[in-house]
């Protein structure tokens, strides 16, 4: 019989249903009621030098009163804002800098300063405003040491420097001067020892002082000490160890931590309870040298010591320790643990000699298997559960039975035991029901229903028989229930619904009978619920949903009906529930949550109201549902808990971050105890919560900004950006770019963002998880810009970040520029009329000559208002430029973008064919390559503007580069019916040193514009060489349109055209031609025009042939089309080798394709997966060489190739890899490699480079027809292959990605690299290539938005 395989593990079933079981790798979560969950349960988050801390041991922390994190290691400050650390460091030459790399403590006192204690550079005073330093040390400001071990403020705001042999030292804040207690031996009263190690004052405000000697009491108005020699009862370490830290409780009780006698906690003044380190006793103190201590915001303690962190358990004394597992990467980084730090949002940190840790306090405990304990779970798959008469849970795991005691949180398990007839008959559990009588049933995956007896702790077996006609139906259990008259009702996979018959042990069989819609709908069961009516409701696989009415034994089906909203969803329920109110909520796979109403079903109505992704869930696969003691509906699905309120219709998710075992939850896992107590099961566990102790994480996170960028580069504020509220740009800043972060640490990945330019936006705009936001020719005038953040539950701060900005208008835009226009010519008026009324006061002989005084006047007036007119329209020219280029962009974008945006939404909305659906798609494509142009031309703008512009100096094929560009532009000047001629005036070179990009670049503009312009004649293309400049000119003409000679050094300006009717007539943005004339300039040369309207247009260009002089000259036509022949032939001939090669490689299709390339040859090839296997292989067979994959688990290729080396092994060894940069390449030769080939596989420099190690075979074994008609049938099966893998591969990336499991993503895009290519997808490689770059480069956002290109290719491809 076949089972279904829903959730399980795919190796278990063929079938795809059944038990529900997930395949998810996340395991570890923290819990907040710590203290009931054993320490492998806590789920720690790692940072070291990989995610870009300045060291790994790590001294000191706190929160600013900003809301930034800061570490203080042996080697640098480091500034965290949840994504990425700022690090600051000691620089000998600025006297502003660090004063000391190390940095052993910190605090940030009244007034928001920050302090540091450097080891040898004293005390360090940070102002963030300006990111520097000041320095007070010995010589400065009298600090009696500058090794500071310990700082601290006391309740009278008063600043305490514990030094290195220096004592203690006051701080004086009016004089800047510190006061220093030192060890006298002549005087008792003074300080015990001057190495002072921990300060702290207690709840009466006595100043505790920790020293190499123990501890002394200060008294501030005596300036005397009082130290522990005087009291008899109190431990000896507090007299003479070295004490490390202080600590006061809640319960105002002093915790003492020492370097070698363990943790002391003083009740009062006189009563001592000391705890340490019992090497036989895995419930004492860790470590004997405790470090720090700690007490967070639930009041549990923390003790850090030197093997690990320790939890203390008041109810018992005990201690929970939590270590380092080189095998468990959420396990602490570290034994070594040096500090302890709780954040305003409640994660604590920890800091160690191996890192910085992390972890976040939830409601949800997580129990799962541990191998260290002998009371642990039997398995992390857990199916089921139940409660004990006695309160005891009841855990199904698909390895036993466990009874789970919550009081002593121990498991007992029970398992099959061969040849024992009264054990358990089947491991794997699927079902569980606790009867009225305390015993307990059990439904097995293949073994059938068992029964257990816990007084006489035996089991009783019901199997199904085929000879037996009431026996069980079937032995694939899904669900058990007893209604409410006590009978038993049995649901199986495969044998429909059993009864049972108590006296008579037998079964009553409920089973599909074809042609009978009163009988089950299917006989493969999922699911039992009794309504209160009485009523038996029974989900099925495949089948819907059916109601037995258990007096008349008759069912009714309630089934999806396409195109019927009000049906259920889906036939698959997996899940019943009838709620207080008599909702009936049914879970279904793949059809999200279904509400039939109370009324609705009274009244015979089948309406089931539907729930899913577009009502806020993240998943339409609802496992189960349970409904705790305030009405809300907890369901279980593949994308973590889901919380629902069923009156208010809200939705509350949470996942692994908020402390779930995993994302996904296996089906009937699910349970709520007697009081109120919730179970859920997935693959890694379960986890046990209260849902009154499930609350949002309500901190609101700061917003801070984090950048500030013009034209994409960092300003000269650099990151000093504390101190900025308000920021001025002008009209050159056409590009600025705000960087920002929200202070929530809880799950910085999941914070949201939302921002606004008041004075510009009208709404809040929501960019998701992005903290990054940029603005493009802002108008002149007064903004604020506006940020607010959400932490990982939604939780906002509205009040976010304020920022005022003011962009100044340009010049010839400005008040005062309008001011002078209106002065001028207010000038020139005044200056006429005074004239004018003069000349009328003068005597009448004088009249003719006022005449032409008036004359000349009004004639110079006329000038200056003409000069005037002129310099306002030049000035004014420049805005209107770029407002005609703001115009046509807007119509060049929006055009191709309403394309796509249109083709998009009819394939979501109509039911077209396949081949419709990818004629539409196609348009998209294009569409959207249009698009990728246009920004491609508006990037080369403003690198050329920026002088970032960078040019290869590569050897070209003049000839072959102009048949490249015919097969480029060909097609489109023969839909246009027009001629193309390409003319080489000889003698010509054949090579040049140049940019081939930006040569092919410059014609593709000119020839397109020309076809463009050109309605009917053609386009000709002339190329010639001026041997004695070391030039090579071309020039492009075409019978088109022309241009007006007044227009035409316009065409070469950015955004400009000759005439806007070209723009609306052919389209275009002005930018072609700025970038060519600009890059052949780039390139040594000059571009010209030559043109006449309605004739055509000539654009001439030149440019350097390099430094290298062309050699090989062309004096015919014939010498082209030899090189053209030479290039475009396709023939190669696969070598005859012999000899031996071993082929490292992890790969399975990598394998297999170079094993098909290398057998071709004749040559024997052995395969190993690993470096390791390699090396083994290599020392002991007589290998002619190895072909190395670089990256390979276990030992890479190039230690492997190291080690072989060492060894003596000098055989040629060519390394495989998608990496082959300068840098990487010269890495492998360092390493010992030969040479490399570079991956996807390039055949013919393949066969090269084994011809060039290998000799020659002497006969080929078989004929050469029959060899590659084999090869060739395998070469179409290593194809099929790889298409029939790509999906599982892409599910393995989506799965990595989600993970955020950055190592395992990093190596499979390194394969997609290489395999893609190789396989005749090279699209596949060039969409892996920079999705591996940025994983490299650690801009996972990055790396996720260009993911979603490759998920697209590769789909296209598996189609």
């Amino acid at each position: 019989m076949c089972y279904p395989a829903i959730g399980l593990k795919r190796h278990i079933f063929r079938r795809p249903f059944f038990g529900l079981l997930n395949m998810s790798l996340l395991c570890l979560v923290f819990i907040a009621q710590i203290a009931a969950a054993s320490s492998s349960n806590i789920r720690f988050q790692r940072y070291s030098l990989e995610q870009g801390l300045s060291q790994e041991a790590v001294f000191s922390m706190l929160q600013d009163s900003t809301g930034f994190m800061w570490f203080g290691t042996q080697e640098g400050l480091n500034r965290f804002d949840g994504y990425q650390f700022r690090t600051f460091h000691h620089d000998p030459d600025d006297i502003n800098s660090l004063a000391g790399d190390a940095v052993y403590a910190m605090i940030e006192d009244h007034r928001g300063k920050l302090w540091l204690g450097t080891d040898g550079g004293g005390l360090n005073h940070f102002d963030p405003k300006t990111e520097t330093f000041s320095r007070f040390n010995k010589s400065s400001h009298g600090l009696s040491s500058d090794r500071i071990n310990v700082i601290f403020e006391d309740q009278n705001r008063v600043l305490w420097v514990g030094t290195y042999n220096g004592g203690l030292n006051r701080f004086d804040e009016n004089t800047q001067t510190f006061e220093s207690f030192r060890h006298d031996k002549a005087d008792p009263k003074s300080l015990n020892h001057d190495n002072v190690r921990a300060i702290h004052q207690d709840h009466r405000g006595r100043l505790w002082v920790g020293t190499d000697q123990g501890i002394s009491l200060f008294d501030p108005a005596g300036k005397r000490f009082n130290s522990f020699n005087g009291y008899e009862s109190a431990p000896q370490a507090l007299k003479t160890n070295s004490i490390r830290s202080i600590f006061s409780d809640r319960q105002n009780r002093l915790w003492v931590g020492t370097h070698e006698n363990g943790l002391i906690r003083i009740d009062g003044d006189r009563q001592y309870l000391q705890f340490r380190h019992e090497p036989d006793n895995n419930a004492s103190l860790c470590h004997n040298r405790v470090r720090d201590i700690f007490e967070d915001n639930k009041g549990l303690l923390w003790v850090a010591t030197d093997d690990g962190l320790c939890l203390w358990q008041p109810a018992s004394g005990n201690f929970v320790r939590y270590r380092h597992d080189p095998q468990d990467l959420y396990s602490i980084g570290d034994n070594r643990t040096l500090s302890l730090y709780q954040d305003k949002g409640g994660v604590l940190w920890l800091g160690t000699f191996g890192g910085l840790n992390k972890w976040s306090a939830t409601g949800f405990v997580h129990f799962r298997q541990d191998s260290s304990s002998g009371n642990a779970l039997s398995s992390n798959i857990i199916t089921a559960f139940e409660q004990s008469h006695d309160g005891d849970i009841w855990v199904g795991s698909y390895d036993g039975l466990n009874r789970f005691n919550r009081e002593t949180n121990t498991f007992t398990t029970m398992k099959s035991e061969p040849g024992q007839q009264h054990s358990l008959s089947d491991n794997r559990i699927m079902s569980l029901f606790t009867d009225a009588d305390g015993s307990l049933w059990i439904g097995t995956r293949g073994k059938g229903l068992d029964h257990f007896d816990p007084v006489s702790g035996q089991f009783r077996h019901y199997r199904h028989d085929e000879n037996t006609p009431h026996s069980l139906s079937a032995d694939g259990i899904t669900d058990i229930l007893a209604d409410n008259h006590g009978s038993l009702w049995v649901g199986t996979y495969g044998g429909g619904l059993n009864r049972f018959n108590r006296e008579s042990g037998t079964f009553e069989h409920f089973r599909h009978r074809d042609g009978d819609s009163d009988s089950l709908s299917t006989d493969r069961i999922l699911t039992l619920h009794q309504s209160r009516d009485g009523s038996l409701w029974i989900g099925t696989e495949g089948g819907g949903l059916n109601r037995l009415d258990i007096s008349t034994g008759k069912f009714t089906r309630y089934r999806h009906q396409s195109g019927d909203s009000k049906s259920l969803s889906n036939d698959t329920p997996l899940s019943i529930l009838e709620d207080r109110g008599g909702d009936l909520w049914v879970g279904t796979w793949g059809g999200g949550l279904n509400r039939w109403r109370a009324e609705d079903r009274l009244a015979g109505q089948v309406r089931f109201k539907r729930y899913g992704k577009k009502q806020g869930f993240l998943s339409s696969v609802i496992y189960d549902i349970v409904a705790d003691g305030q009405g809300d509906l907890w369901l279980s699905t593949n994308r973590g808990l889901t919380r629902f309120d069923p009156v208010a219709e809200q939705v509350t998710s949470y996942d692994v971050s908020h402390g779930l075992q995993d994302n996904e939850f296996n089906h009937n896992a699910a349970f709520i105890s007697d009081d109120g107590q919730l179970f859920f099961g997935g693959s890694q566990g379960f986890n046990a919560f209260y849902a009154e102790d499930i609350g949002a994480n309500s901190h609101r996170p700061p917003v801070v900004l984090t950048g500030l960028l013009k034209l994409n580069q960092k300003t000269a504020a650099g990151d000093a950006l504390l101190a900025i509220d308000n920021l001025e740009f002008d009209y050159k800043d056409y590009v600025v770019a705000f960087e920002f972060s929200g202070l929530d640490f809880n799950a910085p990945q999941k914070n949201r963002y939302q921002y606004k330019l008041e004075g510009f936006d009208e709404n809040w705009i929501d960019i998701g998880n992005t903290r990054r936001t940029t603005f493009t020719n802002l108008p002149a005038g007064n903004y604020v810009f506006r940020v607010k953040a959400s932490n990982n539950d939604g939780v906002w701060n509205e009040e976010g970040l304020a920022l005022k900005l003011k962009v100044t208008p340009a010049p010839w835009k400005s008040w005062w520029a309008y001011s002078s226009y209106a002065l001028l010519v207010f000038s020139l008026l005044s200056a006429y009329i005074r004239a004018h009324l003069r000349k009328l006061a003068e005597k009448a002989e004088y009249s003719r000559h006022l005449e032409n005084q008036v004359k000349l006047r009004t004639a110079e007036l006329t000038e200056a208002n003409r000069a005037l007119a002129e310099a306002k329209e030049a000035a004014e020219s420049g805005n209107r430029a770029k407002g005609a280029f703001i115009a046509t962009m807007s119509h060049e974008l929006r055009t191709p973008m309403t394309s796509i945006i249109g083709f998009a939404e009819s394939i979501l909305e109509d039911a077209v064919n396949p081949e419709e659906g990818k004629r539409r798609t196609h348009k998209i494509i294009r569409n959207a390559n249009h698009l990728l142009q246009l920004m491609n031309n508006v990037l080369d703008i403003s690198k050329i503007e920026v002088k970032h512009l960078e040019l290869e100096q590569i050897l070209v094929s003049v000839p072959r580069l102009l048949q490249e560009l015919e097969e480029l532009i060909g097609q489109r000047a023969t839909e246009k019916q027009l001629s193309l001629v390409t003319n080489y005036h000889f003698p010509i070179p054949a090579w040049i040193q140049g940019d081939p990009t930006r040569l092919k670049q410059i014609l593709l503009n000119l020839c397109g514009n020309a076809i463009k312009f050109t309605e009917k004649g053609g386009i000709s293309i002339d190329v010639r060489a001026e041997q004695a400049a070391n030039q090579l000119h071309f020039t492009v003409t075409d019978t088109g349109i022309g241009i007006a000679k007044d227009k035409q050094e316009t065409v070469f300006e950015a955004f400009s055209q000759a005439d806007s009717s070209t723009t609306r007539k052919f389209g275009g943005t002005g930018l072609g031609l700025s970038i060519s004339r600009q890059l052949a300039e780039a390139m040594g040369g000059e571009m010209t025009l030559t043109s006449e309207e309605g004739v055509g247009s000539e654009f001439a260009f030149f440019i350097d042939m390099g430094e290298a002089q062309p050699e090989t000259w062309l004096d015919n036509q014939q010498a082209i089309d030899e090189i053209l022949a030479q290039a475009t032939s396709s023939e190669f001939t696969v070598p005859r080798l012999a000899g031996h090669i071993l082929l490292a490689e992890d790969w399975p299709d990598n394998q297999e394709l170079i094993r098909m390339y290398v057998e071709r040859t004749g040559v024997k090839i052995t395969l190993v997966e690993n470096g390791q296997l390699a090396v083994e292989s290599a020392l002991v067979n007589d290998f002619d060489m190895i072909l190395m994959d670089v990256q390979m688990p276990e030992v890479d290729g190039i230690e492997a190739t190291r080690i072989l080396r060492a060894t003596g092994f000098s055989k040629p060894i060519v390394a495989l890899t998608a990496n082959v940069s300068k840098a990487d390449i010269d890495t492998y030769l360092a390493c010992g490699f030969s040479g490399h080939l570079s991956k996807p596989i390039e055949r013919e420099r393949f066969y090269k480079t084994l011809a060039d190690i290998l000799p020659a075979a002497s006969t080929d074994s078989r004929p050469a027809a029959e060899a590659e008609a084999g090869l060739a049938q395998k070469d179409q099966q290593l194809l099929e292959n790889f298409l029939a893998r790509l999906p599982q591969m892409m599910s393995e990336i989506r799965q990595a990605a989600q993970q955020q499991d950055w190592q395992t993503l990093a190596g499979l895009m390194h394969n997609l690299k290489g395999l893609g290519g190789s396989f005749g997808f090279p699209e596949l490689t060039e969409r892996a290539a920079p999705v591996y770059d940025s994983i490299a480069k650690k801009q996972y956002d990055d790396a996720l938005a260009k993911l979603e290109q490759l998920q697209q290719t590769a789909a296209a491809i598996s189609q």
